[in-house]
């Protein structure tokens, strides 16, 4: 819990000092609850507000970040692993010019735009307007976007 808002965050116990010093706020953790429970639970999608839910994977550690991420089963092969073992549409709302397309709820407000410029300016704005974005940093994945051919 952050002791100036009042707000409850679930993240990995690990990550309690780096996630309080990206926020900026000093957290008190309330207790603890195994992987397992968490993937019987779900979640609102922080655009749509539709539940989502939460899943166990083995690539998902606690070495930056929260501890927690979310899953896009069309981005990336262990996405795509994780997509496949529970189900998931792996539906891509991207076209092959890198803009948005409405083939997601959650991608129709940003049809059009290119995702690597101001597709992401706007989706960034879009978290902020619902309280839903807490820090904003440069972040280098591990892998190429596009994980198939390797290229961006």
């Amino acid at each position: 819990r952050g002791t100036s808002s009042q707000r409850c965050f679930l993240l990995a116990s690990a990550r309690l000092e780096a996630f309080s010093e990206a926020i900026s706020e000093e957290l008190t953790p309330l207790g603890t609850v195994d992987g397992p429970t968490l993937a019987s639970l779900g979640c609102k999608h922080p655009i749509s507000g539709r539940r989502v839910p939460l899943l166990l994977a083995e690539h998902v550690t606690a070495t930056s970040g929260s501890g927690l991420v979310h899953t896009a089963p069309a981005h990336g092969a262990e996405d795509y692993e994780v997509g496949l073992a529970h189900s998931l549409s792996s539906v891509c709302p991207v076209d092959a010019a890198g803009k948005f397309t409405a083939e997601l709820p959650e991608a129709a407000p940003f049809e059009g735009l290119e995702v690597l410029g101001d597709g992401q300016l706007r989706v960034l704005e879009s978290l902020s307007s619902r309280g839903a974005l807490l820090s904003c940093a440069p972040y280098a994945h591990r892998y190429p976007y596009d994980w198939r051919a390797k290229t961006p």
